[in-house]
């Protein structure tokens, strides 16, 4: 191939990466407007209720949208339940089943499973990760926290075995894979009345369907879909919760409280969301004790329209030289880890790689709990991240790790 073919070749190539670039971009986009269109299109409309009619518990002053989804609860109808972190879905869910079962519209389960007791509320809050249940189930009271499992404990995944062909050593060979024990054949019971599936924007349609089948009556169950828009899709397969908000009526939360804002991590995550830091920067120093030599000096910088006095209480990124948490009891925890000094791309991703592996091995980072998050794919992204930690994961089990390309796919075995 001369020098000229080569160069004609690279262009082709650099031209179609960006042609599938922009195919997936223009494919987002789209899902996005069709996500925001049939929240226009399905929002929930207000019960008309007399007052009183609900026995309400809690003794919160709810928002309109808040008491929509409560009436929906308790009239038994299935929705989606969306909304920001810190906008209260999770309280309006924990006000939504004690005013069910304030007002006797959850039956008693009249049979055990592996995981849920006879005599206990028809009741299952599910998600796809331990850690999301274990979110949701601290602030659920003490009768429902047994009800907070994952997907696959409410189906009851098990071991399953079987033979299969092989056509290379020309005989069956034993299998084993994990699938649900609930199915038609065994299925759930039937007084589990109310499923709550908790970011289902996790949760794929597969799964959905798996669930669909374990129940005797599905039609008879009522389900509440809680989101957020901006949160992970599945690991596999497209989102519940985008179908939904498709066919369900849809109760979105948008007024995020103070309360909520007092968590650095819901705080940041907003700032992220909206490029926007802020609140995030001013609240570090009132809120969560960041040390005063880390506090913003100088001029207001462009754009900015806080109270001048109030933003020179501030912190400013650029003064942070070494690691620093920020905190508050109770509201959570954000750890700052500065680098020393600017480092080039390449330097950049190998130090992080080596971070990656020392915290694997320290136990700060859980591969089965927590989730790195990075606005990248490519160079210091999340392909050269996820090699670094299945190659130290491969290693810590004395195995190879494979990297199989699927399509725009990737798996590691």
């Amino acid at each position: 191939m001369t020098p000229e073919q080569l160069k004609e070749s690279i262009a082709r190539a650099k031209e179609i990466v960006a042609q599938r670039v922009a195919a997936i971009e223009l494919k987002k986009a789209a899902t996005a407007l069709a996500a925001e269109q049939a929240i226009s299109l399905n929002r929930a409309k207000p019960l008309s209720v007399g007052a009183g009619h609900i026995q309400l518990t809690e003794g919160i002053q709810w928002n309109i949208e808040q008491q929509t989804a409560i009436d929906y609860a308790v009239y038994r109808k299935s929705f989606c339940l969306i909304g920001a972190a810190g906008t209260g879905k999770t309280t309006t869910l924990k006000g939504a089943l004690q005013a069910m079962l304030a007002n006797h519209t959850v039956p008693m389960l009249e049979e055990s499973t592996k995981h849920l007791t006879k005599g206990t509320p028809g009741i299952a809050l599910i998600s796809y990760t331990r850690r999301a249940v274990r979110n949701i189930a601290r602030q659920m009271p003490a009768h429902l926290k047994a009800h907070c499992i994952t997907f696959h404990k409410l189906v009851e995944y098990e071991p399953q075995y079987y033979t299969e062909w092989n056509e290379e050593l020309g005989e069956y060979v034993n299998k084993m894979r994990f699938g649900p024990s609930r199915g038609a054949h065994n299925p759930l019971p039937a007084n589990l009345t109310t499923i709550v599936v908790d970011e289902s924007s996790m949760l794929s349609i597969d799964y959905m369907n798996q669930l669909i089948e374990a129940l005797p009556n599905p039609s008879q169950v009522q389900f509440i879909f809680l989101g957020d828009l901006n949160q992970l899709p599945p690991v596999y397969g497209q989102a519940i919760l985008g179908k939904m908000l498709l066919q369900l009526p849809i109760v979105e939360l948008t007024r995020v409280y103070r309360q909520a804002l007092e968590s650095p991590i819901i705080s940041l995550a907003l700032g992220v969301k909206d490029n926007n830091f802020t609140s995030f920067q001013m609240d570090a120093v009132d809120l969560w004790g960041l040390p005063a030599k880390y506090m913003y000096h100088g001029a207001l910088p462009a754009g900015v329209s806080v109270n001048p006095k109030n933003y020179a209480a501030s912190f400013d990124p650029k003064n942070v030289t070494e690691k620093v948490a920020m905190q508050k009891e109770g509201r959570g925890k954000v750890t700052l880890h500065p680098w020393k000094k600017v480092l080039s791309q390449e330097d950049a991703l190998y130090a992080m790689q080596g971070q990656l592996r020392l915290w694997i091995k320290d136990g700060t980072y859980d591969p089965d709990e927590d989730l790195v998050l990075c606005p990248w794919n490519k160079s210091f992204g999340t392909d050269e991240l996820n090699l670094a930690i299945a190659d130290c994961l491969g290693k810590r089990r004395d195995v190879e790790v494979h990297e199989i390309i699927a399509g725009f796919n990737k798996y590691y075995w």
